[in-house]
């Protein structure tokens, strides 16, 4: 048939020998390359292209969808964000401020919460912001890039701005299924039988290290104490260090896993003095979903897909990258992005 005198379309349009009714993915030949189909574009179904919504029957708008995810960022951060959280919100407290280098860093939120799924306090600042939800900056709050929300086409998700908050990039709505970011393979995960069956507790005066491979029920460090880290893979239950207690890293900046699963209480001081030498070697993966208070000195990594991450409630700077299934960042803390990213030892490179 017809759609004009210039133009021809067939019910067949990407040529693959099905008819349109009969093809599940109307504009891509087999369902080659990017994958959309048509109740995926057409999400509504009522065959018109609402605002959000891609064209079934136009294959260079196929961006991604539920079948067409982006890789799977396992375990880590994604590449440009900072603090992400994976179903609940990102509360930065006021007079928080979030660093990338000499610019302010990004965040992320996956929270469909229409209030907000991210608020930013009074006079705190941040460099862009992706949510799924409502966004709220509050008095004299500034954001120095984009906000980004992905809530079309059934909701417009509010950006509720106080006296004084400002933006300084643009803000933008986005179809929910194009949301650029993949954590997670959808499995819980669990540690329990890797587990040992031992209770480590370093006392005042006292010391122990931690080696590649350990396992413990629980570690307690109390204050006094003093606990040592050489890199490698160690697997944690519970973790409590106690204010006055240390910890140092014997190797800082040389790949050092914490696998954790329990309760977690941090509020240690860190010996090392380069943060930064530390968090790019550090990263602790926390499997279960009891909250996580970081109220010490902190540098690395955390990934705690099922945890609330409470930071900065006592020591008001930390270094390193985020994620929890919600993020609050307490009053006037500073967040320095780190990347994990570590070294290799001498002998390592050597043979190369």
């Amino acid at each position: 048939w017809y759609a004009d005198s210039s133009k021809m379309k067939f019910a067949d349009i990407d040529r693959d020998g099905l008819r349109a009714e009969l093809d599940k993915d109307s504009d891509h030949n087999n369902n080659a390359g990017m994958v959309a189909w048509d109740g995926e574009e057409d999400l509504n179904h009522n065959g018109i292209v609402d605002f959000g919504e891609t064209d079934p029957y136009e294959a260079s708008d196929d961006l991604n969808t539920v079948r067409n995810t982006i890789p799977l960022t396992e375990w880590d951060i994604p590449d440009n964000i900072t603090i992400y959280s994976f179903s609940g919100y990102i509360y930065m407290n006021d007079r928080s401020k979030c660093y990338d280098g000499n610019d302010f860093c990004r965040i992320a939120a996956e929270s469909g919460n229409l209030r907000y799924a991210v608020s930013i306090g009074v006079d705190s600042k941040i460099g862009s912001i992706i949510s799924k939800g409502g966004v709220s900056l509050r008095n004299s709050a500034s954001v120095y890039g984009n906000v980004d929300i992905y809530s079309l086409p059934y909701n417009y998700a509010p950006l509720v701005m106080q006296e004084s908050a400002n933006y300084y990039g643009i803000s933008s709505y986005y179809n929910y299924m194009e949301w650029p970011y993949r954590v997670t393979d959808g499995e819980e995960h669990h540690i329990d039988s890797l587990l040992g069956t031992t209770t480590l507790v370093v006392k005042n005066g006292q010391q122990a290290t931690l080696n590649d491979g350990d396992r413990y029920r629980s570690i307690r460090v109390a204050y006094g104490g003093h606990l040592k880290i050489n890199p490698g893979q160690i697997y944690v239950g519970n973790i409590q260090l106690e204010s006055g207690s240390l910890l140092e890293f014997l190797e800082p900046g040389r790949e050092t896993v914490v696998h954790a699963e329990g309760s977690f209480i941090w509020r240690t001081t860190l010996i090392n003095e380069d943060r930064a030498l530390v968090a790019r070697g550090f990263k602790l993966i926390q499997y279960g979903e009891l909250p996580m208070f970081v109220e010490g000195q902190w540098a690395g990594t955390i990934h705690a897909i099922r945890a609330h991450l409470i930071l900065g409630q006592t020591i008001k700077e930390l270094h390193g990258r985020f994620l929890g299934n919600m993020v609050t960042v307490h009053q006037n803390t500073d967040v320095y992005r780190v990347d994990f990213n570590p070294i290799q030892s001498t002998l390592e490179i050597s043979f190369k």
